[in-house]
């Protein structure tokens, strides 16, 4: 490895002018015949040792990582959602700051509204940034939620 990568650097500097055009040809054919000899190496291996190749344990080892990749993407999904509902309500809290029952009924129809759409409510709170500003009663809260309704039918 220390020496591809002595040999790969060299390449790199090679490239830098034209006078090295030469190196730069070697350098290139020395690197794709090793890919080649790696390739080759490779498939001999898998021919020779077939079996111990294909075990249980190396079906598994290869299954394993996508697998965990999978099961682990509906956690990113809602800490997703957790996070852009979290954002819409701490500024609920600061702009109704003195209307606790009004944030409250916002954050209820806002989450009855988008529930688990991450599209739905990261497009409710951009283009309902400053409508938020504006709340005074619950039927300002409605109208705002009918509003919106409105635009995405």
């Amino acid at each position: 490895m220390p020496l591809l990568l002595f040999i790969g650097a060299m390449g790199a500097l090679a490239e830098t002018k034209k006078e090295y055009m030469p190196v730069k040809k070697v350098i290139h054919s020395v690197l794709a015949a090793w890919v080649i000899f790696t390739i080759i190496f490779t498939f001999y291996n898998i021919v020779i040792h077939y079996k111990s190749l294909a075990t249980i344990d190396n079906l598994r080892a290869f299954i394993l990582p996508p697998s965990l990749t999978f099961a682990f993407l509906p956690f990113i999904y809602f800490l997703a959602l957790y996070t852009a509902y979290e954002l819409i309500f701490i500024r609920l809290n600061i702009f109704l700051k003195n209307d606790k029952a009004l944030a409250r009924f916002a954050k209820e129809q806002i989450f009855i509204l988008c529930l688990m759409n991450l599209r739905k409510l990261n497009r409710f709170a951009k283009e309902n940034a400053l409508e938020f500003t504006r709340l005074h009663d619950k039927n300002e809260v409605l109208n705002m939620i009918q509003d919106f309704n409105k635009k995405t039918c």
